[in-house]
């Protein structure tokens, strides 16, 4: 579509890359991104290049890739693209937690895929974090094709896929050093922005290269790669390492990406193994994870693996901890933080929901009030008096009681209690650790002196069970 200049409004600046300036700009009533090139001039080169970018993103269409409204050819001094308003890119999402970082990079690897399944195939050739963009929505897209090439096998494209260009630190090896590009191109540079999502640093900034020739010397002669953080899923690592691989035939292709980063996703989100595999069993549709799914499906699915009636009251508390909205939705993530407070999924004599029941028939457990929460509570009341709750670190709990300081003055004392699945409760004081089985257990030490458990609890006032969970439904009590 061809856009006459008088019609593209451009105001805020948004950014800028070698060969354009991007503005956000209204056409026709509509928010949108405008491409500016720096030259304006007539030159043929100049002009093939902005045809052939707008040829390909024309060409182009799916969810994961930026889209193209029309552009401005007709008038010298006007040329520009107008695309989709995007609010950032992944160069900013460093305070986004590893799940929404995974999710997103699923995301652009769908994008990606779907340009190297052309015919002819298309190289992206400039694939970095500003690339690819992000809006407030949850959608991703792949943009800037300035430098895309489209690969068949005439001399000219032979020619022009040996030309250098690109963004350095992100680029291959045989990008570096002018060699034949391939799909496998793109891949090393994906696995380098997989690095900075999860490093949230830039590549090579510690080595303080100041020369072409210095980074073509680390990367391609000493084949030198950034650390990778020893804290992510394995697959996540193993992924990073295979896209860096120097023979650009040992990368994997955005197909094998696509499937590795939903186990990444899997693991990032459920650390337990039997609940991980129900997880992918129950909730994989036409070789897709879902990582959301309605409460109802879910409680279907975990009620039969658990071989449990789904109308036990234990689930209204269930539905209290994993739904947050009035969507009614389970987020893969949050049932895996549950598991870290409640877990394992299922053990030989009994199952999470039969531990969960327990802590809930406690006048003490307050399960996810914060710490405010928790003072506003115990205010008034008597040194001792004291409560349970969930600590902001997903497994562990915390003590929040009444004490007195040697002013007679009354405050609350919070107490962090780290839990691992499987292996029970520590508590630490005057330097010393403490090992309990069980919550019950550690509550009843008196090296606490606790007093009366503080009233309030909603999981005891709403949720007074009468039923066992034990795994069968026929031991299921009314």
């Amino acid at each position: 579509m061809e856009i006459p200049s008088e019609d593209i409004e451009t105001s805020d600046f948004l950014g800028e890359g070698v060969y354009s300036e991007v503005y956000k700009g209204y056409v026709y009533g509509t928010q949108v991104a405008v491409k500016k090139f720096k030259n304006q001039g007539l030159d043929p080169a100049v002009l093939r290049e902005i045809r052939k970018e707008v040829g390909i993103m024309r060409s182009l269409r799916h969810p994961n890739l930026l889209l193209f409204l029309g552009a401005c050819t007709e008038k010298p001094g006007h040329l520009m693209i107008v695309t989709e308003l995007m609010e950032s890119s992944f160069h900013e999402m460093n305070s986004a937690d590893l799940m929404t970082k995974l999710k997103n990079a699923r995301l652009a690897a769908r994008g990606m895929s779907w340009l190297h399944s052309r015919t002819p195939v298309i190289i992206h050739r400039d694939l970095k974090p500003e690339n690819i963009l992000v809006d407030g929505t949850g959608g991703v897209k792949v943009a800037d094709f300035g430098l895309s090439l489209v690969k068949d096998h005439s001399k000219q494209e032979a020619e022009e896929m040996r030309k250098i260009r690109g963004s350095p630190a992100f680029m291959s090896p045989e990008a570096l050093l002018g060699q034949e590009l391939t799909p496998k191109t793109d891949v090393y540079s994906f696995g380098m922005i997989l690095w900075e999502l999860v490093s949230m640093k830039s590549p090579y900034d510690d080595l303080h290269i100041e020369s072409f020739e210095q980074l073509i010397d680390v990367i391609c002669v000493k084949k030198i790669r950034e650390k990778i953080p020893s804290n992510l899923p394995t697959t996540l690592k193993l992924l990073i390492e295979s896209c860096w691989q120097p023979d650009p035939a040992q990368r994997p292709t955005f197909l094998n990406i696509i499937v590795l980063l939903e186990t990444a996703i899997l693991e990032a989100g459920i650390e337990d193994k039997e609940a991980r595999v129900w997880w992918q069993k129950c909730f994989s549709q036409n070789n897709t994870l879902r990582t959301d799914v309605p409460f109802e499906t879910f409680l279907m699915h975990l009620s039969n693996h658990l071989k449990v009636q789904s109308n036990l009251k234990i689930f209204q508390g269930l539905r209290s901890m994993l739904v947050k909205n009035d969507r009614d939705i389970v987020h893969m993530e949050d049932f895996g933080n549950l598991l870290k407070w409640f877990g394992p999924l299922e053990e030989s004599d009994k199952n999470f929901l039969a531990t969960m029941q327990n802590l809930f028939n406690k006048r003490w457990f307050h399960g996810d009030i914060s710490q405010e929460s928790a003072e506003n509570t115990l205010a008034g009341s008597e040194p001792g008096t004291y409560l349970i709750r969930f600590s902001s670190t997903p497994g562990n709990f915390a003590l929040s009681k009444v004490v007195e300081n040697q002013s007679k003055e009354r405050m609350v004392l919070h107490i962090r209690i780290p839990h691992t699945v499987g292996k029970g409760y520590s508590l630490t004081l005057d330097g010393t650790t403490h090992q309990f089985p069980s919550l019950e257990d550690l509550v009843k030490t008196p090296i606490l002196q606790l007093g009366s458990a503080a009233p309030g609890s909603k999981y005891y006032a709403q949720l007074r069970l009468k039923q066992i969970v034990t795994g069968y439904v026929n031991t299921v009590n009314q």
